[in-house]
C-alpha cells in the first residue's frame, strides 16, 4: 500500500524520529529482570528512562545502554597459580633383574607404654 513503511500493518502510523517506548514491565521481560528491579533502578536514576504521564518508559536505545552498563568484561589478569605438587622421588633400585623393589608399609608411630600403677 502506498504510504506504509516496511514492517507496519494497516492502521499503524509511522512518524519519522519517533521511538517506540516500552513500559517497565515490557522492558523487564526483554532484559530478563524483575519489573520491580527496573523501576527501582530508574527511580534511583541509575538507568536511562523517559518519564511519561507518571510512568517509566524505555526505548530500544535505553535498553541497549542498560545492558552495556551492566556488562562485565572478562579480566585478563594473571590467573592464580595452583601450588605445584611435589613429585615423589623414588629410591634407586638395582636394575640387575629388571624388577622393581617390593613395596613396604611406612613405619607406624611407636607408642610408649607407661606404668601408671604406683605399686612396686
Amino acid at each position: 500500500m502506498p504510504g506504509m513503511n516496511e514492517g507496519e500493518g494497516p492502521g499503524v502510523v509511522g512518524a519519522p524520529g519517533l521511538q517506540l517506548l516500552y513500559t517497565a514491565d515490557e522492558a523487564a521481560i526483554m532484559l530478563r529482570v524483575k519489573p520491580r528491579w527496573l523501576k527501582r533502578q530508574a527511580a534511583a536514576r541509575k538507568v536511562p528512562f523517559i518519564m511519561l504521564a507518571g510512568s517509566y518508559r524505555f526505548s530500544a536505545r535505553h535498553l541497549e545502554e542498560i545492558m552495556r552498563m551492566h556488562e562485565k568484561a572478562p579480566e585478563f589478569a594473571e590467573l592464580p597459580r595452583m601450588p605445584r605438587q611435589r613429585t615423589h622421588r623414588h629410591r634407586a633400585t638395582s636394575v640387575d633383574d629388571g624388577a622393581s623393589a617390593p613395596l613396604r608399609p611406612r613405619p607406624g608411630h611407636r607408642r610408649v607404654v607407661r606404668d601408671l600403677g604406683g605399686a612396686s
